[in-house]
């Protein structure tokens, strides 16, 4: 199964299918979605761009799959601008979506009850105007990294099941270029892998001490490189 995102449409795809299994039209552009990886949010659909919504994938009477916007779900603010990152995270038994702009993170509860307390927090100075192109939640101590425009990975400090009003570095990774992927391995969410728009691909051990950066590093050959660069990366599901 695959999802996509495109102008005003989330969609849903299966990896041998010609067409979309089905499409939902949220109204606005759409950059990036994500499926909720933990098992009780595992129907729900994170929509970003210059706005944030949750879609479940729910079947009809029919038993065909269809997009909704549940109750709980509906149309979320993003970021200022828009957003252009989302993850999915746990704040003790708590289940978060995170989407991040240019400009600030915006945390919300997500629950049967509804999407409830939304906290917003700006970034760090030095990633204020810098678009994020990818994020993730790191369970050591409420940390959230975050990758894009500025060429560096950030790790940032957040507290309780809320953010501080400005958003702390714990420690960051000076790339190359541009970073295009950040992602924590699901079983082993200490190893930390970031991807940069040049094809360079780093796996960090974040146990190791602030200086040991990369653990490995890896580079895709000249001829699997797209002509715009490497877009998007990820753990392979073993």
């Amino acid at each position: 199964r695959a999802s996509a995102a495109c102008l005003g449409c989330a969609m849903l795809r299966d990896v041998q299918a010609e067409e979309a299994n089905c499409c939902y039209d949220v109204g606005w552009n759409v950059a990036h979605v994500e499926f909720c990886p933990f098992s009780e949010g595992a129907s729900l659909l994170a929509v970003v761009g210059e706005k944030t919504a949750i879609l479940a994938l729910n079947r009809t009477a029919n038993g065909d799959e269809a997009l909704e916007t549940q109750a709980f779900c509906g149309v979320l603010d993003s970021p200022k601008g828009s957003a252009q990152a989302v993850a999915w995270g746990r704040s003790g038994d708590q289940l978060q979506l995170a989407a991040a702009g240019d400009c600030s993170v915006h945390v919300h509860n997500v629950s049967q009850e509804g999407a409830s307390t939304c906290t917003s927090a700006g970034l760090p100075a030095e990633l204020v105007g810098n678009g994020v192109y990818d994020c993730c939640y790191l369970p050591q101590g409420e940390l959230f990294a975050v990758t894009g425009e500025a060429c560096r990975c950030d790790i940032l400090r957040m507290r309780g099941n809320a953010v501080s009003s400005h958003l702390g570095i714990d420690r960051s990774f000076p790339l190359q270029s541009e970073g295009v992927s950040v992602r924590a391995h699901a079983d082993q969410p200490e190893h930390l892998m970031i991807a940069e728009a040049d094809g360079t691909i780093h796996f960090v051990d974040l146990r190791a001490p602030n200086r040991c950066f990369p653990a490995i590093s890896r580079s895709l050959p000249p001829a699997e490189r797209a002509a715009a660069g490497l877009r998007d990366a990820d753990w392979f599901p073993m």
